[in-house]
């Protein structure tokens, strides 16, 4: 049953940005890259990532955003963490505002984990091509508690 799952939602990703051009809907794709750290901003261990997202324009100001990152600890390329996320975001004018749920899977290595859905708040500005974003990620059993706080570039192709 996952796997019809999971290839469900991939054709859908593929086809969306086609069912949206045809009802008059724009979508952006973007690359980024940033750095996370916990909230004591102590940088230790030094997390940085690169991913992307799909924005897809519901309406002028509400945007759907899956996202998928990858975070790596230090310089570690043995290991890393895979980070996909759902946000929907309010854009007004060029800044925009949103939530919603993420869960990272760690990859590599002999060990193996998940975790369970939490909580991603993001904020930031955006021109056509280049956002500029601040993020908060945290568990749903510990709101605003022991997050990862974060800041990305993302550059629109």
């Amino acid at each position: 049953h996952k796997r019809i799952l999971i290839v469900g939602l991939f054709l859908m990703l593929l086809w969306s940005p086609q069912l949206l051009e045809s009802k008059g809907k724009s979508f952006g794709i973007f690359g980024n890259f940033g750095i996370m750290a916990a909230d004591d901003f102590k940088f230790d261990p030094f997390l940085w990532y690169f991913g992307g997202n799909l924005d897809f324009y519901i309406s002028d100001n509400l945007i759907l955003s899956p996202e998928a990152n990858l975070i790596m600890e230090d310089f570690n390329f043995e290991t890393f963490l895979l980070q996909p996320a759902l946000i929907l975001n309010i854009k007004i004018s060029n800044l925009f505002v949103g939530g919603g749920i993420q869960k990272v899977f760690l990859i590599g290595g002999t060990e193996s984990f998940s975790t369970d859905l939490g909580l991603k708040l993001n904020a930031g500005v955006r021109s056509r091509n280049i956002k500029m974003t601040v993020f908060a990620t945290m568990t749903f059993d510990n709101l605003f508690k022991d997050m990862l706080i974060g800041a990305q570039i993302g550059i629109g192709f």
